[in-house]
């Protein structure tokens, strides 16, 4: 199964089953260039520093409830959940195009 997800490049069928949405599946398509993804831990680290931020930017901006669901979500990655969900290949960044 799938849903139509649409990005500024328009429609694009996603899995049902995946967390991404558009950019990821259209970046995983156009940008298949080593196979390797990223270390577990690079992914890690990444959560840590997203959460670290997102709680400095909650402690300005109480009121904004949407920061207490990017904690959670950074604190699951950080115990490991998700891993299948970053697919993209660790060496396609670049020209506008993030790695996550």
């Amino acid at each position: 199964m799938s849903r139509i997800e649409t990005d500024s490049l328009g429609n694009i069928e996603v899995p049902d089953n995946v967390l991404y949405g558009a950019f990821t599946t259209r970046a995983s398509k156009n940008f298949r260039i080593s196979g390797i993804k990223a270390n577990p831990e690079f992914i890690r680290s990444l959560a840590i520093t997203k959460k670290h931020v997102q709680s400095e930017h909650q402690a300005q901006h109480a009121n904004e409830p949407s920061g207490d669901v990017i904690i959670q979500a950074a604190d699951d990655i950080i115990e490991g959940k998700y891993r299948d969900q970053f697919i993209l290949d660790v060496f396609q960044a670049g020209a506008g195009t993030p790695f996550i």
